[in-house]
């Protein structure tokens, strides 16, 4: 009876492996764009307040994007598809860093480009060091 449980447990191990790297080597062939949203939670407004895009994960130096400054409690968003191509080039594949002097939330959502067989919306949140 162990042997027919543990033969189904790994029989169905690997369907769901199966299943699991096709879906994910479909979303790593789509393209995605981000929007992020940020809200200032501090108790004055900002009077900086950037976005830090460094074009590879090791490069040390970045590409500047100021953002309005915020009120406090109020919120902002930034679609980065619609950034100069100069600041966000096409097929980035870097990182960002926000940078505030007020404590921020910051939420982004990846969004899929030209895939309309991609369904995920990849949702993170920012937090401080």
């Amino acid at each position: 009876m162990k042997n027919k449980l543990l033969t189904m447990f790994v029989v169905l191990a690997i369907l769901m492996s199966v299943f699991v790297g096709s879906a994910s080597a479909q979303a790593y062939s789509a393209h995605f764009t981000t929007s992020i949203t940020y809200v200032n939670v501090g108790a004055a407004a900002t009077t900086a307040l950037n976005l830090f895009f460094y074009a590879a994960p090791d490069s040390t130096t970045p590409t500047e994007y100021a953002l309005p400054a915020l009120d406090p409690l109020a919120a902002g968003s930034l679609f980065v598809g619609n950034l100069d191509n100069t600041i966000v080039p096409v097929g980035f594949q870097g990182d960002a860093i926000m940078e505030s002097d007020q404590p921020m939330l910051v939420t982004l959502v990846q969004i899929p480009m030209d895939q309309p067989t991609v369904k995920n919306r990849a949702l993170s949140n920012g937090f401080g060091a």
